[in-house]
């Protein structure tokens, strides 16, 4: 008899473990992976910033927002010609 082997006490542990081993292996190894790939790509990509560019883009942006220091950028000087049609 089966039964007498294959408990239900037993049934239940081997389930949970077979269960527990599913989750790990097959959901949370391949997630923890693409998260690896993920940041090592965005630690990649934050290395190979040329940090001098860095610098003067915040230099600029502190300027820009406080309104302070020359205007002279050619940002500043470009305008955006919109055409209105007359909607009638």
């Amino acid at each position: 008899d089966l039964n007498e082997v294959l408990t239900p006490n037993r049934r239940s542990s081997v389930l949970s473990i077979w269960t527990f081993y599913v989750a790990v292996a097959k959901c949370l190894h391949p997630s923890l992976k693409g998260l690896a790939i993920s940041g090592a790509l965005v630690l990649f990509h934050a290395i190979m910033r040329n940090p001098a560019k860095l610098a003067s883009d915040i230099v600029r942006s502190k300027t820009v927002a406080s309104g302070s220091g020359d205007n002279d950028s050619s940002d500043d000087d470009s305008k955006v010609m919109v055409q209105h049609s007359d909607a009638v």
